[in-house]
């Protein structure tokens, strides 16, 4: 199970690949919502080749069944994954601290991006 992470580690991470334009490595450049996932600066948090993060991997996360901190399973279907990018905190995943990705998106605005949140939701499905 992952250790729970600190707000000040989240924040330096997402500061770092912001200033270097990082991608997060393990997924494809060119996939469709790649470039979602680098402007909202996912890969802060969310490795794609299954690597620890401050939030769980997306890769196989699509369609696997998700532990929440309350101990009640769901699976990761388009709606669950929309949900969780629009409102993290409301199913927080054991392991993970709720506050910390609300905190990091706050600025982001995504409940009114319904487009980008739709392809990131995408992207999220491809990564395997």
């Amino acid at each position: 199970m992952p250790a729970f992470r600190s707000l000040p580690a989240a924040v330096l991470c997402v500061a770092a690949l912001v200033a270097a334009g990082c991608g997060g490595g393990g997924g494809s450049a060119d996939a469709p919502g790649a470039d979602v996932y680098r402007q909202y600066a996912c890969a802060g948090c969310h490795s794609l080749n299954g690597g620890d993060g401050t939030g769980p991997t997306f890769q196989g996360l699509a369609g696997s069944t998700v532990t929440l901190a309350d101990g009640s399973q769901v699976q990761a279907d388009a709606a669950y994954l929309e949900r969780a990018i629009v409102d993290p905190d409301a199913q927080v995943v054991e392991g993970y601290a709720p506050g910390l990705m609300t905190a990091s998106i706050a600025g982001f605005d995504l409940g009114g991006k319904p487009e980008d949140v739709r392809r990131l939701v995408e992207f999220i499905q491809g990564v395997e």
